[in-house]
């Protein structure tokens, strides 16, 4: 990701990827990751070199598994559904009851944004009371402890991940794409330092301090500090061939 930051608290934002190739007049569809989430000014633009023709751009939603960590005992009962486990009560003295999680049912209250848990239930158990099989019910809200007693003892759940990908439509040479927007949240400020040091000679050096008040993170590979505010201009951006300028917005949730 490329960043070049105006002294009025505006940037653009740029990122790259590789078209691959397409013989004929074939086309191909390549993923360039995340749809950006506060371009400004109605500024989006797509380029690509001139022997590449853009033919769209859309975002595809997808879901994945991701693991979430388990935050508190009803979600690491659940997590171990199937696996025996031990149970402290808290008026069960320092006894631990040990037997295999047959469910975990939630109680759930309904509220003006849906239904949510409340963080109560009943806790079914398989547990062995003299070599024969007995099954209890404990409720959820007694259980303070809870721990494993063999060595498959999960932490963490599976939970399904809503994903968005920007997807680009091409045909062509292929080559390097950008997708870039203007967005808010960045400034810069500059200081210089002058320094004699005889009567013929003098060194001057400076620095940027880069203020980001935005959700943007992680590493930029090119950041550049640009005097003076940008100037709206929508079409082609500079030195492009082939482009999508997109004036309204493109992605809607």
């Amino acid at each position: 990701m490329n960043l070049q930051v105006f002294k009025n608290g505006y940037a653009l934002v740029s990122r790259s990827c590789t078209l691959p190739e397409i013989e004929g007049e074939g086309s191909a569809s390549v993923s360039l990751g995340k749809p950006p989430k506060h371009a400004c000014h109605g500024t989006l633009w797509l380029t690509a070199g001139k022997d590449t023709t853009i033919l769209g751009m859309r975002t595809e939603s997808s879901t994945a598994p991701v693991a979430a960590p388990c935050t508190n005992v009803p979600s690491l009962l659940t997590a171990n559904v199937g696996s025996a486990v031990a149970v402290k009560l808290h008026n069960n003295g320092d006894g631990w009851l040990e037997g295999k999680v047959v469910n975990v049912a939630m109680e759930r209250v309904s509220s003006g944004l849906g239904s949510e848990s409340a963080g109560k239930g009943l806790l079914v158990l398989q547990c062995q009371d003299s070599g024969k099989d007995e099954v209890k019910v404990v409720p959820l809200q007694d259980v303070v402890e809870v721990r494993g007693t063999t060595g498959e003892f999960k932490i963490s759940k599976e939970e399904k991940q809503k994903k968005q990908e920007v997807v680009v439509d091409y045909r062509g040479a292929g080559g390097t794409a950008s997708l870039m927007h203007l967005r808010l949240g960045f400034c810069w400020a500059p200081s210089y330092h002058w320094q004699l040091l005889d009567g013929q000679r003098a060194t001057l050096s400076g620095n940027a301090t880069i203020m980001n008040e935005s959700e943007e993170g992680g590493v930029f590979e090119k950041l550049q500090c640009v005097v003076g505010a940008p100037n709206m201009k929508f079409g082609h951006p500079p030195g492009s061939q082939q482009h999508l300028a997109v004036l309204e917005p493109a992605f809607r949730r």
